[in-house]
């Protein structure tokens, strides 16, 4: 087995940057989901409520993040100065809060995309995000992504779903950081933990799956039911992990496709090419 695509996706939502080799952190990849959109009530926005998001292509240039919505772009600082951040503010996050930095910056391009005010959040090397308790061994921190550091899903994987929907089904729907190459599917179910290169991941559960693999991640619309529907066929928390699925945090009726991974021990670089080498739980 072995890393056959790396993926970072700056903006939360938006356009995945994919790349040769990234540095893990302990919140996740380098970069990955430390800018979120957020609404005038102070919520969070993903392509759930609007799936246009899929269409901000995001790019590095330097120390610049720049975001491209219908042919206007709009600069980022990569790393922001504290003289480019307003407030810490609690942002609403599912049912909990994430604390985020607003930047200071005008964001007509945003508003004429999405004809909403959205508000550009940042989240420093200060904010100090906790992974689920049930799953956290102490230290454990996460970027914005919905919960965990890391997804990694695998071509079999996808594959077989594919094969079930008599479709190709592109990976991207599932929006990994991690695709690895292997011949079995689901064989991801029983890891414990597991090696890319150097590096070394404890998988924390299984991950259930929301309405995003729904969207064209090419076009930013939806597509119906798929791979949703196919996947509710076989993929359920309760018969994927009959006595064990409420102790993964899941409910029974959870959709499950890939795993949340937490990187351990000192932290390296992982590359497109290194072996992936599994742990059975």
């Amino acid at each position: 087995m072995k890393v056959s695509s790396i993926n970072i996706y700056p903006l939360k939502s938006a356009k995945t940057i994919s790349l040769e080799s990234a540095l893990v952190e302990h919140r996740g990849l380098r970069f990955d989901r430390r800018y979120m959109l957020v609404d005038a009530s102070k919520r969070f926005v993903t392509q759930r409520e609007f799936p246009r998001l899929a269409k901000v292509g995001t790019e590095i240039i330097g120390n610049e993040l720049i975001l491209s919505m219908d042919g206007k772009t709009l600069a980022l600082p990569l790393v922001p100065q504290n003289s480019e951040l307003v407030s810490k503010d609690s942002i609403g996050f599912f049912d909990k809060s994430v604390e985020g930095i607003r930047l200071d910056l005008e964001n007509d391009a945003i508003r004429d995309f999405f004809g909403e005010d959205f508000l550009l959040y940042y989240m420093d090397d200060s904010i100090r995000r906790p992974i689920s308790e049930r799953f956290d061994t102490g230290n454990d921190i996460v970027s914005f992504a919905d919960g965990y550091p890391l997804l990694a899903i695998s071509t079999a994987s996808v594959a077989e779903v594919s094969r079930r929907m008599e479709a190709d089904l592109p990976f991207d729907r599932f929006r990994p950081n991690i695709l690895i190459e292997n011949d079995i599917p689901f064989e991801e179910d029983r890891w414990g933990s597991l090696t890319i290169g150097e590096q070394r991941f404890r998988v924390t559960k299984p991950c259930a799956r929301c309405v995003i693999p729904t969207i064209d991640q090419s076009t930013g619309t939806k597509t119906g039911k798929e791979p949703s529907a196919t996947l509710a066929a076989f993929r359920k928390a309760s018969e994927v992990y009959p006595d064990s699925f409420e102790d993964l945090g899941c409910s029974p009726n959870d959709v499950l496709f890939g795993i949340n991974i937490v990187p351990e021990g000192d932290l390296k670089a992982v590359s497109i090419g290194d072996e992936v080498v599994p742990i059975v739980s």
